[in-house]
């Protein structure tokens, strides 16, 4: 029975859309002194992805696995001169040694 709970838990975790992670707690947050142009180009050009454009203006970009399973969201947002970059995550998804943080 244990099993069958953590395995419908698994499940849903991964069913996680970008709204849904948007909504969740920051788990961590990050000011660059880069601009957000240049951040998104960077993400944009490892992820092979365009980002996405939260209610409130932000750009953000779904963290996928392999799968195209939506783990993590980053949001970017201008601050003073630079970037403010707000990492929420899902439980499955690792904050060390994410290859995002190359282009901040």
């Amino acid at each position: 029975m244990r099993n069958a709970v953590a395995l419908l838990t698994l499940g849903l975790a991964a069913c996680a859309t970008p709204g849904d992670i948007y909504s969740s707690e920051v788990d961590l947050s990050e000011t660059s002194a880069k601009p957000l142009a240049e951040i998104s180009q960077c993400l944009q050009l490892r992820w092979a992805e365009a980002p996405l454009t939260t209610p409130d203006g932000k750009t953000a970009f779904p963290m996928k696995n392999g799968y195209g399973q939506t783990l993590g969201l980053l949001t970017l947002t201008p601050a003073d001169g630079g970037t403010l970059v707000e990492l929420r995550k899902t439980g499955q998804l690792m904050i060390g040694g994410q290859n995002w943080r190359n282009c901040l």
